[in-house]
């Protein structure tokens, strides 16, 4: 073997085997990605030297005073797109107190690109 990388998945639990992370490579670069409620877990693995760092970004939401109350984790996953792009998806409850509907649920996809 000339080479092992992994991901650790802190206490992620879904009911049925479904893919919960993905991974893709570029430029000898391999960058794992998966969703941990609202947070984003990166592990970004440089080939060259064989080092690593691992990330992690807040779900971002399109208006800044809106709150991420809940997100429902066994509903939704990340998938490589293309190139250095994944998506990911899921749903939300959303609080936002100057906005005419202060609770809501919503469906969101967001593109993500790794930096």
């Amino acid at each position: 073997m000339v080479w092992d990388q992994s991901l650790v998945l802190d206490d992620l639990k879904v009911e049925s085997a479904e893919q919960v992370s993905d991974f893709m490579m570029t430029d000898g670069d391999i960058i794992f990605l998966y969703k941990k409620e609202s947070e984003l877990k990166f592990k970004i693995i440089v080939n060259n030297d064989n080092s690593s760092q691992e990330q992690t970004e807040k779900i971002k939401t399109n208006d800044p005073l809106d709150e991420i109350r809940s997100e429902k984790e066994e509903d939704g996953f990340v998938r490589h797109w293309y190139g250095r792009s994944f998506f990911v998806w899921g749903y939300q409850t959303i609080r936002n107190v100057k906005a005419e509907d202060r609770v809501r649920d919503v469906f969101y996809i967001n593109k993500v690109v790794p930096k």
